[in-house]
């Protein structure tokens, strides 16, 4: 439709909804752009001819995934997080199977009450026992006035099967409940620094500003870092799912080394949030200009370790490396290609290599990575 008539015929409102509905029929086959997926977003992005990208950073502080337009999950894959939304239903069924019986006359579903083998269907009234199914008075022994219920033998094997796989269930039920709420945990952190990171762009960045003498575009750096903050928690996030999934690999060796990159994200995670801490004194105080210049220093030089560690760490996973050897090899050679000119000018006194004598690794002070000793003395998980 010619939109010279739309604007000449329609009323405002629906001119208003064709212009948004023209603007976003742009982007629906065009696989150059993407629109942003949050609801209510009408931000756009628009990939540079011979560039690709696999996740983006939306003005609304939302980061989706470029291909299936999800919220960014690395270190995982679309498929891994299309699992993940997925596992949903499979848990649903066996928390069914774990805690739902049968009434054995009517068929109607009930709820199991706690360790109590007593049921009674509320429809027909029919008392049996939760584990055999038989009629609650049909085997055991009165003591006063209560009865106590046995299960026969003949009963309990042809249940056996049931009441096996009622077990798996139950474990992989208790283990997903773990993990969905440590991700909830995480992902509930994520954006209280998403909201603190906006309430530092409506007020606080233009008091910062004023205190210290800048322009505003001089605190971007602070947003930068809020930013990288939720960056690191988003990736513990989906790494939680990873190590759900990791066990069906049953590979100790992988576990070990997800769990010792784990740690030393922790690691660079917590130094980094307590250098960032730092910014209230200087929005509600005078500090002098050395100081917070020394500030930003710190804090970028923070933000700058933990954005290149759990970037590797990603890729870490990604792989699927299993030891610290083969991941020490792969990033040494990455750290040679992108280390920065400024570090390739660096005298060799900042990198000196200790003897094979001494140690056969030295321990990064920024992010605790465990270096070959034969490397230079350039971490190369967090390249400083």
């Amino acid at each position: 439709m010619n939109p010279d008539l739309v604007r000449l015929l329609a009323l405002q409102g629906d001119q208003t909804l064709y212009s948004s509905l023209f603007a976003r029929s742009y982007f629906t086959n065009n696989i150059k752009g993407k629109l942003c997926p949050t609801l209510g977003c009408n931000h756009a992005v628009l990939v540079e001819s011979g560039k690709t990208i696999s996740r983006f950073t939306c003005k609304c502080l939302f980061t989706f995934c470029y291909r299936c337009l999800q919220e960014s999950h690395e270190p995982v894959s679309c498929a891994v997080a299309n699992c993940w939304a997925a596992e949903t239903v499979k848990q649903t069924q066996n928390w069914q199977a774990v805690f739902l019986r049968n009434c054995p006359i009517c068929e109607q579903s009930l709820q199991v009450n706690g360790e109590n083998k007593h049921m009674r269907c509320p429809s027909c009234n029919y008392h049996f026992c939760k584990t055999c199914l038989c009629s609650w008075l049909e085997n055991g022994h009165w003591a006063a006035d209560y009865f106590t219920h046995i299960c026969t033998e003949v009963k309990l094997i042809e249940v056996a099967e049931i009441s096996e796989d009622r077990a798996i269930a139950s474990k992989e039920l208790n283990r997903y409940q773990d993990t969905l709420e440590h991700w909830h945990d995480i992902d509930r952190d994520q954006h209280q620094t998403l909201g603190k990171l906006l309430t530092l762009q409506l007020a606080e960045l233009k008091i910062l500003a004023e205190k210290q003498g800048l322009q505003l575009s001089e605190t971007s750096f602070v947003t930068d870092v809020w930013l990288q903050i939720a960056e690191c928690k988003r990736v513990f996030k989906w790494a939680s799912v990873y190590d759900y999934y990791i066990l069906a690999f049953k590979d100790k060796n992988r576990r070990s080394l997800f769990d010792d990159l784990s740690r030393q994200g922790a690691y660079v995670m917590a130094h980094l949030c307590t250098v960032a801490s730092e910014l209230r004194k200087f929005i509600a105080t005078d500090a002098p200009a050395a100081e917070f210049q020394d500030f930003r220093e710190r804090l970028c030089f923070k933000s700058s370790v933990a954005k290149n560690f759990f970037k590797n760490m990603a890729i870490a996973i990604q792989r699927g490396y299993t030891d610290m050897k083969a991941l020490r090899t792969v990033l040494c050679s990455r750290e040679s290609v992108q280390r920065r000119p400024a570090e390739e000018d660096v005298g060799t006194s900042s990198r000196v290599t200790r003897s094979a004598d001494v140690t056969s690794e030295w321990i990064c002070e920024h992010c605790s990575f465990p270096n070959d000793n034969t490397a230079a003395r350039i971490c190369v998980m967090c390249y400083h």
